[in-house]
């Protein structure tokens, strides 16, 4: 069985780019797995689905050149989550539960994650009352694990319905939750 991991970077900067390989050498590599990693420029879509056709990993991590893994301890953690649930293929730092509001849809943020500038990402978040993964609607895509190939090609936007990603409608998008935030999105 292939027991890789590859993190597919979007980047322009090479100074970004650095500094996310810089957090990811700091990862805890699950035992019997290897690391590898790609850089791609362009538009999401294009540079996700380019760096997904070149690896035959089976756990792809789509990362953004301005988002930090700062929690050692996460690919542990994606790794059993995967292993536990056949149903899971796509987990994420940040995601959207949709509420319908008198016919008006309402992006309702979940997750935490450190943001440049505020102490947490999400006002909302009640660390008292998590999970250890929640389901979501939607995900934001800058920070994704899979593992299951995703249609890339026609995204654009930073924020997808699962069902974009993916038409299968056993699969479950979900976020991962921590008492601490395990991801730093630097947007400056």
């Amino acid at each position: 069985m292939n027991k890789k991991i590859c993190f597919i970077i979007r980047g322009e900067n090479d100074f970004l780019c650095q500094e996310v390989l810089h957090y990811i050498s700091y990862l805890t590599v699950p035992e019997g797995y290897e690391i590898e990693y790609t850089i791609k420029q362009g538009k999401v879509g294009q540079a996700y689905d380019a760096g997904m056709k070149e690896t035959d990993a089976i756990i792809k991590v789509y990362l953004d050149e301005n988002i930090f893994l700062v929690d050692k301890e996460l690919l542990l953690d994606v790794v059993d989550i995967f292993e536990q649930n056949k149903y899971i293929e796509i987990l994420g730092a940040l995601g959207y539960k949709i509420a319908r509001n008198n016919d008006k849809e309402e992006y309702l943020s979940v997750g935490n994650c450190y943001k440049l500038g505020l102490q947490k990402g999400n006002e909302n978040y009640d660390s008292s009352k998590i999970t250890r993964i929640e389901e979501v609607d939607a995900l934001d895509v800058r920070c994704l694990f899979t593992c299951k190939d995703l249609k890339w090609q026609e995204i654009e936007d930073v924020v997808v319905n699962k069902k974009q990603l993916n038409n299968s409608k056993e699969t479950m998008a979900v976020i991962l939750n921590k008492k601490e935030p395990w991801c730093l999105f630097d947007n400056e």
